[in-house]
């Protein structure tokens, strides 16, 4: 069993770093895995306290095989693939 938890917000707004970074590392030690929305490494070096520009949302998974499912299904939703 798995559960996802998936923020994807319109391309202008940046998450606050303070908002994720903890549940991002407790989500990584329990063995799942986070990125942004498209898939990429959470960048928590924002000047402003937001996360870097490059990322775009927040998805969390149990990892592996689902994450990948996950980042294709937004990719194919967005038309992005």
């Amino acid at each position: 069993e798995c559960d996802v938890f998936a923020k994807l917000p319109h391309e202008d707004y940046r998450e606050y770093m303070w908002d994720h970074a903890a549940g991002a590392l407790i989500v990584e030690e329990a063995g799942g895995k986070v990125t942004d929305g498209k898939g990429h490494k959470l960048e928590f070096d924002g000047d402003d306290g937001k996360m870097n520009s490059s990322n775009w949302g927040i998805v969390a998974s149990c990892g592996g095989e689902v994450h990948e499912d996950i980042a294709e299904a937004i990719d194919n939703a967005l038309g992005e693939s």
